[in-house]
């Protein structure tokens, strides 16, 4: 064969070797630069995973929140307070019930002592306070509390350690129990003593009032 007539042959099957090439490429979208639509694939998200979506129910925080009150529940009532008999003089009986009787047998001013830390020493009252069960049963006088106050604006007064008797706990029926006290009470406010005597929580409290010479 001619050496034109073979390069002829050489050039034509390249060409159409070219031609095949890019109707492949066309068939194939080469080059078109359409961007991917929803349809191609789902679109990436900045966590990589879709966030579950609200259930509607309170979150633990919100449902250890403290439970509203039943209906009709009611709060507890208020203590009742104490009931106060009126006022007797010094040396007068009080009678918080029928069949118990109160009384100041003495009141002697001594010079106190201090037994404990937080004590002082200085002018004191001892009061003996006696109780007499006039019933015909036992009286209970185990929370039996003695308090005094002194001067216009009674201050408490502060209750020494010693010296001391307390009343027994039960007062056989006939008979009387006493108790000492003493309390630290400056002379120049003695002029307005009250002594208050607290022997159940089921009877009313009782007060001796007036001046200690």
């Amino acid at each position: 064969m001619p050496r034109s007539r073979r390069w002829w042959w050489i050039g034509g099957a390249a060409a159409l070797a070219i031609v095949v090439i890019i109707a492949v490429g066309i068939a194939n979208g080469w080059g078109t630069g359409a961007p991917e639509t929803e349809e191609d694939g789902p679109s990436p998200t900045a966590s990589g995973s879709a966030s579950p979506a609200p259930s509607g129910s309170p979150s633990p925080a919100e449902s250890a929140t403290t439970p509203p009150e039943e209906e009709g529940e009611d709060a507890p009532p208020a203590a009742e307070p104490r009931v106060t008999a009126p006022p007797v003089g010094l040396d007068q009986p009080a009678q918080p019930a029928e069949g118990v009787r109160v009384s100041l047998a003495s009141i002697v001013a001594i010079s106190g002592q201090a037994s404990v830390p937080g004590e002082v020493e200085g002018p004191a009252l001892q009061i003996t306070v006696d109780v007499a069960n006039l019933s015909d049963s036992e009286a209970l006088t185990d929370t039996m509390i003695v308090n005094v106050y002194y001067g216009p604006e009674r201050t408490p007064a502060n209750i020494l350690v010693r010296p001391r008797e307390d009343l027994p706990l039960q007062i056989p029926a006939g008979e009387t129990a006493k108790g000492v006290y003493a309390f630290s009470v400056p002379e120049a406010a003695r002029g307005q003593v009250v002594v208050e005597v607290d022997l159940s929580v089921d009877l009313p409290v009782v007060l001796f009032e007036g001046a200690v010479s």
